[in-house]
């Protein structure tokens, strides 16, 4: 467990918080985050523009909830442990690595949906926006999009840039990466029913993780996999009109709605969770973690 400087090294004056508040104050940025969101939708003038269970409510969540959690944590890094934001892997050369991130996780969410499509396991519905193109079909999609972009990276700035660096810090990169991963996966699967999906949706969680951790630390930034996670949310949801991680959103898609076929195995399709809970994506994802592990296989994986 040789300690691992993952993105940038400590300097004097550098604090860093210990893993375990690390984790409850993820929980007291959301809330935070949400408390004003949660209080501000009971009166009825904001309830008329953001309906439950609306795309408008599930953007202005998105954006103030994760947002404004990510812009606690990054002030607490700066205010509290005094560190730039690079520490936790907002580097320079941002723009080449995150358009690096979309290619890469829209090809990875690609290929998952289309294996499954020729499984049998999809059907088309209906066409998507873009071959009925208007203000109405397309501004819903934008607004998923930039909420999407906020996600994905405000998970990614809590776990793969504060945690994994804070423990692969102390522990080393083995370490770091079996906390974020236990940690994600309770994020995300805490409240699943005990079925053969769930399982195969457990499984992909940590096999993402795993796969994230590899990423940032071979990028040494944080960019791409923001990129990352945030395409593979917006293209499975918005984009081909699937659940993610079980939510479905009310909103046309972008490029085909795409449902469930009722004769598919539910491990083939992922059921309700969609296509994280299929095995398909478990194989994707391991090829996925099989190929960084042989394109940078040197001395320095053998360290660690």
């Amino acid at each position: 467990m040789t300690p691992l400087t993952l993105y940038a090294p400590s300097h004097a004056g550098h604090r860093r918080t210990w893993a375990p508040a690390v984790v409850a104050l993820m929980l007291v940025f959301m809330t935070l985050s949400y408390l004003p969101l949660h209080f501000g939708l009971q009166s009825n003038a904001l309830k008329a523009w953001f309906p439950d269970a609306s795309w408008q409510h599930t953007v202005l969540s998105l954006v103030i909830g994760f947002g404004g959690s990510a812009v606690l944590c990054m002030a607490w890094i700066r205010g509290f442990e005094r560190r730039g934001l690079h520490t936790i892997g907002f580097t320079r050369s941002g723009l080449g690595f995150y358009a690096r991130g979309v290619l890469s996780g829209a090809l990875a969410v690609v290929t998952c949906i289309a294996l499954i499509y020729c499984f049998g396991g999809y059907s088309v519905e209906t066409a998507g926006a873009i071959q009925q193109m208007s203000v109405a079909t397309m501004a819903p999609l934008l607004c998923l999009l930039v909420g999407f972009a906020i996600q994905g990276a405000t998970e990614e700035i809590f776990i793969r840039g504060w945690l994994f660096q804070n423990v692969a810090a102390r522990y080393g990169l083995v370490m770091g990466i079996a906390v974020n991963a236990l940690v994600f996966c309770v994020m995300h699967g805490g409240a699943l029913s005990p079925t053969i999906e769930s399982g195969v949706f457990v499984c992909n969680l940590v096999l993402f993780s795993v796969f994230m951790s590899l990423y940032a630390w071979r990028e040494g930034s944080i960019w791409g996999i923001c990129a990352w996670h945030s395409i593979w949310n917006f293209l499975t949801g918005p984009g081909m009109g699937l659940e993610i991680s079980s939510h479905a959103l009310p909103v046309l898609p972008l490029f085909v709605d795409l449902a469930e076929t009722p004769s598919a195995a539910a491990w083939v399709t992922g059921a309700n969770i969609g296509p994280e809970g299929s095995i398909i994506t478990t194989g994707v994802l391991a090829l996925y973690i099989l190929y960084l592990l042989i394109a940078y296989s040197n001395t320095e994986f053998r360290k660690v």
